[in-house]
């Protein structure tokens, strides 16, 4: 299961949460406090009915693209917040979790990216094949090259190049394994 808060801590009117041990959402330095507090507490307050909701999936829709948008605009602490909502909406979506661990593998977090892409790939191991090269490339990172091998080749055994930066993926896979 996926914590969406582990500590939250309200001090005057400063709002931290801490998600996990190594990454805390705080308010946006450009957000005004007031709109900060009562959205975020404004979430946290209905995500059970949210998840329970019909429109759990265009939520989750919704959140997804919003963090995809803060991340790409290397907001990460934005993007982890919009990418919980997606978690709350619909639990099953695998795209925000994959997303997650791949801000952990960009902060060069692979233990938590790991497990993060682990996760996604339970969720759905279809949903996206390149969860399988993250995972490889983390573990590379690590030095755990038995398991980078085995993710490589499950990733290249999955794989159908459909782009040019697929078939480079799967040339990098291919001479890592080989080499």
């Amino acid at each position: 299961n996926l914590k969406i808060a582990e500590k939250i801590t309200l001090k005057g009117s400063n709002l931290t949460i801490r998600l996990d041990t190594s990454l805390q959402l705080k308010k946006p330095y450009h957000m005004k406090r007031s709109i900060w507090l009562s959205m975020t507490l404004g979430l946290l307050l209905c995500l059970p009915m949210h998840s329970l909701s019909a429109q759990g999936n265009k939520a989750a829709l919704k959140a997804s693209r919003d963090g995809y948008n803060f991340e790409q605009e290397n907001k990460l602490s934005e993007a982890l917040f919009e990418y919980n909502k997606a978690i709350a909406a619909d639990p099953k979506y695998p795209y925000p979790v994959e997303r997650i661990g791949a801000m952990y593998q960009k902060l060069r977090n692979y233990p938590r990216a790991i497990q993060f892409l682990h996760r996604a790939v339970s969720l759905d191991s279809n949903f996206d094949d390149y969860n399988f090269y993250n995972l490889a490339t983390c573990y590379k990172a690590m030095q755990k090259n038995d398991s980078a091998v085995m993710y490589y080749k499950i990733f290249m055994r999955r794989m159908k190049p459909i782009v040019a930066e697929d078939s480079s993926a799967m040339r990098d896979a291919t001479t890592l394994i080989t080499f």
